[in-house]
């Protein structure tokens, strides 16, 4: 499995880690597609309560 990585510091930088190397944007259109990405990825996350019972289902399933 490949996972590239992106890091969104501010308006004016960004970097994608890959398994090539390190690209550095500081395009802002470059670092709006990323802020979207990322908007779009955390739709799928979960927080709070909810991770915490996923983890605790994975948890004993592993432990059985």
């Amino acid at each position: 499995m490949i996972l590239d990585t992106f890091t969104i510091y501010d308006d004016t930088l960004a970097t994608v880690e890959n398994t090539t190397g390190v690209v550095i944007l500081r395009d802002p259109r470059d670092i709006e597609m990323h802020l979207e990405l990322f908007s779009t990825l955390e739709g799928y996350a979960l927080f709070g309560d909810e991770v915490r019972a996923l983890l605790a289902e994975w948890s004993a399933d592993c432990r059985s």
